[in-house]
């Protein structure tokens, strides 16, 4: 989804750098590109680890898809 987000014109004006090979640049990146209220953001960014950020990021890109 990340690499679908960043290939849209106006992101790719941001000129954002992301390995997408490291979960934790992946998981931030998303986190704050997609459209979720702030608190929900802030929550995501506060999350120790990588791959529990990225866990919470799917429910909610299912949630988006459903």
């Amino acid at each position: 989804m990340l690499k679908e987000l960043t290939a849209h014109p106006l992101i790719q004006k941001l000129n954002l750098q992301i390995d997408f090979n490291e979960a934790r640049s992946v998981s931030y990146r998303l986190a704050d590109l997609l459209p979720i209220e702030p608190e929900i953001k802030q929550a995501l960014l506060q999350l120790r680890w990588p791959k529990e950020r990225l866990t919470e990021l799917d429910r909610i890109v299912t949630k988006f898809q459903g």
